[in-house]
């Protein structure tokens, strides 16, 4: 699974000014190919373990202003609609990045929804 291996969040020290270099040189990349507004940078943590075959899914309540991560399976009936891969790892042995996290439309939605 794409969580493996990755710290909890309890354990990994707050950002702090020897990021600074990083981030900055990740923003020059993006700017370079025109993604600042594609792509940003997160903190790659875990909260708890995932089952085989689960991935974190966001699901978003617009009227209630709430936005939900949560496991699921791609097979189960609920998850009938697109997965839209959101958050990426990219330290793996490939150039293709590793999802760890994906927004949901149910079949036959225009939004995301819960």
């Amino acid at each position: 699974m794409n969580w493996d291996g990755l710290n909890r969040i309890e354990d990994i020290d707050p950002l702090g000014e020897s990021d600074r270099g990083v981030l900055e040189e990740v923003r020059e990349i993006l700017a370079k190919h025109g993604a600042l507004e594609r792509f940003g940078v997160l903190l790659l943590h875990s909260h708890f373990d995932l089952e085989p075959g689960e991935v974190l899914v966001e699901k978003v309540d617009v009227e209630a202003r709430t936005l939900v991560t949560r496991p699921m399976r791609r097979t189960d009936p609920e998850t009938s609609g697109t997965f839209t891969p959101t958050s990426f790892r990219l330290d793996g042995t490939e150039a293709v990045p590793l999802t760890v996290r994906f927004c949901f439309r149910p079949r036959n939605s225009t939004v995301h929804a819960i």
